[in-house]
């Protein structure tokens, strides 16, 4: 049998485990240790590595840097126009860095329409 101990940790576990679905759920915008290699010729460009971003519903964030730092390049793997060479991104609960152009419907619900008026 389990002793109170045991069982306080168990509801501990449990609540813990609980509060990270409900942010899971209220993510619009999950990038997990996504890496983006180009390459020119011979030469592999390292533009993202080992980026992870979680957005949650209703946030306003800023994205800056200096020219060349990777910016438009998150930005297109967020709206799904490219793909990450290594890692995931996740809309809206589903996961676009696996869907084909052909799945990838902008302004489907989840997906480029969420970020109408420049919002995420």
């Amino acid at each position: 049998m389990d002793s109170p101990a045991s069982l306080k940790d168990g509801a501990a576990i449990k609540e813990k485990n609980h509060e990270r679905q409900g942010r899971r759920q209220r993510l619009l915008v999950r990038v997990d240790n996504v890496e983006k290699v180009f390459h020119r010729g011979s030469e592999d460009i390292h533009v993202l590595s080992n980026l992870s971003l979680d957005v949650p519903k209703g946030e306003f964030l800023a994205l800056m840097g200096p020219s060349g730092s990777g910016k438009s390049t998150l930005l297109n793997l967020i709206g799904g126009l490219d793909s990450p060479t290594k890692g995931t991104v996740t809309i809206a609960g589903e996961r676009i860095d696996q869907l084909s152009a052909g799945n990838f419907r902008p302004g489907a619900p989840g997906t480029w329409g969420s970020f109408s008026n420049c919002t995420i």
